[in-house]
């Protein structure tokens, strides 16, 4: 996705805003939960910082790791503050504590701030050095899934993908914006093989449900064809579920936690793979 961070629209500039500024992210949907924001400078923005100082407003951040930078798994990762004030990850491994210049990442809004935006405050105590960023690391088991949950990560050689599938009660089936995210795709940073859910004929990287028995799975693939093979890796209530390769007609029903298919050379589809409870 090419672009600008939104305060460049407005005439905002950064070095003008002295040791502080707050700066207001917005969504079209009244009531959403998710934003798009940015590090907009040139240093590294220390994520700890960032989340205590905006700790009303957002309870975490959202960033997609390309480059294996926030855990063992490439793809979608969830950062918060624990309770003790630490930073934690929903990913396995050694972490970063960190978001690289003009890096962009989804900032989830605390429950009492959903709206159609969301003030977050970036202060100087939040830029470091790009030396610090990588002295501080912290590691954590791997984590299991919640009975709801699953994830879905695409492997093409070095390169890894991933996108999350949570069935809760409340939730809405078809897609929507306070609780579903559009899949951010920048065309400098494309894996192999990008994997994504599909609602209402768009494509997320996170998508909640409630009763919907069937989701179709979708794979924007670069350079025409790419040997590939994914995996799900699922909490309990989706067992009984079944994935339908429509290609081969083979079916693959869930009945542990986790499934890897290879999926030989794939091409750019959004048809070929679907989850249904049948």
């Amino acid at each position: 996705m090419n672009g600008k961070f939104a305060y460049e629209e407005s005439g905002f500039k950064p070095e003008n805003a002295g040791r502080s500024f707050t700066f207001k992210l917005r969504n079209e949907e009244q009531g959403a939960t998710y934003f798009v924001a940015g590090n907009p400078f040139m240093s590294y923005l220390d994520i700890k910082t960032f989340l205590t100082e905006n700790k009303r407003s957002v309870q975490a951040i959202r960033i997609i790791d390309s480059e294996n930078v926030f855990g063992e798994e490439e793809g979608l990762v969830r950062i918060s503050l624990s309770e003790n004030g630490n930073l934690s990850f929903d990913v396995a491994g050694e972490q970063s504590n960190t978001i690289a210049p003009l890096q962009a990442f989804y900032v989830e809004a605390s429950g009492d701030n959903a709206s159609d935006n969301v003030d977050i405050t970036y202060t100087s105590d939040m830029f470091v050095q790009p030396s610090a960023s990588t002295a501080t690391r912290s590691s954590r088991s791997a984590s299991v899934p919640a009975a709801g949950e699953m994830k879905i990560s695409a492997v093409s050689g070095n390169s890894v993908s991933s996108c999350s599938l949570l069935r809760s009660a409340g939730a809405s089936d078809a897609y929507n914006a306070k609780e579903d995210i559009v899949s951010l795709i920048d065309e400098d940073f494309m894996p192999k093989v990008k994997v994504y859910t599909v609602a209402d004929k768009r494509a997320l990287d996170i998508q909640k449900m409630s009763n919907a028995t069937r989701v179709g799975l979708g794979f924007m693939v670069k350079d025409a064809s790419q040997q590939t093979e994914f995996t799900l890796d699922y909490g309990s209530n989706w067992k009984g579920w079944t994935l339908v390769d429509k290609q081969t007609g083979k079916r693959y029903l869930l009945d542990g936690t986790s499934l890897t298919v290879n999926a030989g050379a794939m091409k750019s589809n959004d048809g070929r793979f679907y989850l249904v409870k049948e």
